[in-house]
C-alpha cells in the first residue's frame, strides 16, 4: 500500500475534558487547506460506504481504514478518558476540500452537526466542535476549503451547502440511512446589518427546515429557545422571509430519501460570541436542541 494512504491511528490518553477538547481542536486545525477539486462519482460512492460503516454499531475499523485509503482519507482513533472518537480527514498530500468528520462511537442522541462554512461564518466551526464535545451528538462535519474559493477548473464556488454532489452530501445521505428519525443540525452565521428585512435585522437566530412548511417540532424548538435562552428566535417563513435554506444541497439530499430531520440554524454574531465565551450559556442553548424527531 502506498505509505501516503496508510492508516493513521492516534491513541491519546486524556486526563481531563479540556485535554480532549484541545486535541480535537488540533486535529481540526491541521485538517484544513488545499484547493477544492470536484470529486468523481466513484469517489463519492466510496465515501458514502465509509460513512455507512462508521455509523454502523457493528463498524469495522479495518474496513473503514481500507475504504478511506482508497480515496485518500486517513482514520484516526482517539481514545478519551471515558469515550472514543473516530476522526476522518484527507491525507496531507491529497487535500481537495472534501471535509473532515468526527464520530462518537457510543452516541447518546441522534443529533448530527454540520459546519459547511466553518472558516467563513465566524465561530461556527468552533461551535460545531463544542456542541459535539459537550453533548452526546453522533457526529460532526466541517468544510476544509472556504466557500468563496472556486472549484478547480470552474467558476463555481466551493460551497458545501450548495454544491449538488460532494463528500459532504455522501455524509448526509449515510446519516439519513443510519438515523431515519434523527436531526441534522447545520450551523450558519449572519450579519444583522446585511439583512433585507426588519424582522431579520432584529433577530438573534432564524430556524428553518429548508421548506415553506415548517413542522411542529421546528416551531417547538424555537419556542424552547425563547423560553429558556431568551432573545428573538424566528421561524422561516412564518416570522421572517429570508435565510430559509430552500436551496441547501444537504436539505435536498435528505428530502430525496424521505428524511425530514433537517434543522438550519442561522445565528447573529452576538449570539455566536456569547456561545463561544461561556460554557453555561452553551449548556442552556444545547438543551433547547432536539436530539431526534418526535
Amino acid at each position: 500500500m502506498n505509505p501516503l494512504f496508510r492508516i493513521a491511528q492516534i491513541v491519546v490518553l486524556f486526563l481531563s475534558t479540556s485535554a480532549s477538547a484541545e486535541t480535537l481542536s488540533e486535529l481540526l486545525a491541521k485538517g484544513s487547506g488545499g484547493k477544492y477539486v470536484e470529486p468523481r462519482k466513484e469517489e463519492i460512492a466510496i465515501a458514502e460506504k465509509v460513512f455507512h460503516e462508521v455509523f454502523s454499531p457493528t463498524r469495522s475499523l479495518p474496513r473503514i481504514s481500507a475504504l478511506g485509503a482508497e480515496i485518500g482519507f486517513e482514520v484516526l482513533s482517539v481514545h478519551g478518558a471515558s469515550e472514543e472518537f473516530l476522526f476522518l480527514r484527507e491525507v496531507d498530500s491529497d487535500r481537495r476540500g472534501r471535509g473532515m468528520y468526527v464520530f462518537r462511537t457510543r452516541p447518546t442522541s441522534q443529533l448530527v452537526v454540520e459546519a459547511p462554512h466553518a472558516s467563513d461564518d465566524l465561530h461556527t466551526g468552533l461551535l460545531a466542535e463544542l456542541l459535539f464535545r459537550e453533548t452526546g451528538a453522533v457526529a460532526a462535519a466541517w468544510n476544509t476549503v472556504g466557500r468563496d474559493e472556486l472549484v478547480e477548473g470552474t467558476r463555481e464556488q466551493a460551497d458545501l451547502a450548495h454544491l449538488p454532489e460532494s463528500v459532504f452530501v455522501a455524509f448526509t445521505r449515510a446519516f439519513a440511512a443510519a438515523y431515519p428519525g434523527g436531526i441534522l443540525l447545520q450551523l450558519h452565521g449572519f450579519a444583522r446589518s446585511q439583512r433585507k428585512s426588519e424582522a431579520g435585522a432584529r433577530s438573534d437566530a432564524i430556524l428553518s427546515n429548508g421548506t415553506r412548511s415548517p413542522p411542529r417540532w421546528l416551531s417547538s424548538t424555537a419556542e424552547r429557545f425563547q423560553a429558556k435562552y431568551g432573545g428573538k428566535f424566528l421561524v422561516y417563513p412564518r416570522d421572517v422571509k429570508e435565510l430559509g435554506a430552500t436551496t441547501n444541497s444537504q436539505m435536498k439530499a435528505l428530502r430525496e430519501v424521505g428524511h425530514t430531520g433537517f434543522l438550519h440554524l442561522e445565528m447573529c454574531l452576538e449570539l455566536r460570541q456569547r456561545l463561544k465565551a461561556n460554557e453555561e450559556t452553551r449548556r442552556v442553548f444545547w438543551s433547547c436542541l432536539p436530539d431526534k424527531r418526535p
